[in-house]
């Protein structure tokens, strides 16, 4: 099939405010400005970015609620299980989540599905397993927004859900629960629309931590790349900085060369293949002193 390239015109006129405000050279302006900067403000905060730059978490949908609701639970001792997804994102969503549990002096519980056996998204097998534990609150990451029968049940049982999730609503039911954090529910109006799972669980956690969890960052740039979220900055261009600072980090600890992959040598990777791999051995060991009732490949 012939393709046909649409070259992007150049705004000439912000290439050059740009190149002269930030003392940088036209071609890396003119990507800044491919990328839907529009200022030299947005700019600056992009290649200097800052976890105060961050958009505020609570501009989520429900995120008051969710945290409201996990507090109680922390307060109370309750049973709390976080469910997860099995790929890398899911798994990242889920340790950044449970750390930060960990360190508030929680333990919860965590549930991941078996990929062939049980798919994706809360199963009938989890539900079992929470009704027979007597389970009180189930946190999802990188699932939920299409599990509004499976959430049903839970709620006729007496059983808590919040929904973490990053993934387009399926029909029009959002489930109904205590919160569903989603920055793709169509009444969302949070600036980011394409927060991968683990970004979304980032920013509860740090909403029930009250703290910019800088430590967790590297967490959020594994599991953001490894699902290939889009590069597409327009008013999210500052959200994106965490990642900058994530892979700052990463490459310090590991030695990563520029444009490497942690773990990966094998060149003949395709950039999917290469983020599976790098996320799966990046978190191997992370989610090994949890309470585990399943994580299957």
């Amino acid at each position: 099939m012939q393709r046909i390239w649409n070259i992007a015109k150049t705004n000439h006129k912000l290439q050059q405010v740009l190149t002269k405000d930030l003392g940088i050279s036209a071609i890396l302006a003119n990507l800044l400005v491919n990328r839907g900067i529009k200022n030299s403000e947005e700019a600056e905060r992009f290649l200097n970015p800052g976890v105060a730059s961050l958009f505020d978490p609570y501009q989520l949908p429900d995120m008051p609620r969710a945290v409201e609701r996990i507090k109680q639970a922390i307060k109370n001792k309750e049973k709390i299980m976080l469910y997860g997804d099995y790929d890398v994102d899911g798994l990242t969503a889920l340790a950044v989540l449970e750390s930060q549990f960990s360190r508030l002096g929680v333990r919860a519980m965590h549930y991941v599905p078996h990929r062939v056996k049980e798919g994706y998204g809360l199963s009938q097998e989890a539900i079992s397993i929470a009704l027979a534990q007597k389970l009180d609150l189930i946190i999802t990451v990188d699932c939920g927004i299409s599990n509004a029968k499976e959430i049903r049940e839970l709620k006729r049982n007496k059983i808590d859900v919040i929904v973490t999730d990053h993934h387009q609503l399926a029909g029009n039911e959002i489930p109904d629960c205590v919160a569903v954090i989603d920055p793709k529910r169509p009444d969302a109006n949070y600036p980011y629309k394409d927060l991968a799972g683990v970004g979304v669980a980032f920013k509860l956690a740090q909403c029930v931590a009250e703290d910019s969890l800088e430590e967790a960052l590297d967490l959020v740039l594994l599991g953001t790349v490894a699902d290939m979220r889009s590069g597409a900055y327009t008013s999210g261009a500052i959200e994106c900085g965490m990642l900058h600072m994530a892979y700052a980090q990463m490459a310090r600890f590991y030695n990563v060369p520029a444009g490497g992959y942690v773990g990966v040598t094998n060149s003949k990777l395709n950039d999917a293949q290469a983020g599976y791999e790098t996320g799966m051995s990046g978190i191997a060991g992370l989610l090994g002193g949890m309470d585990m009732f399943n994580i299957g490949g």
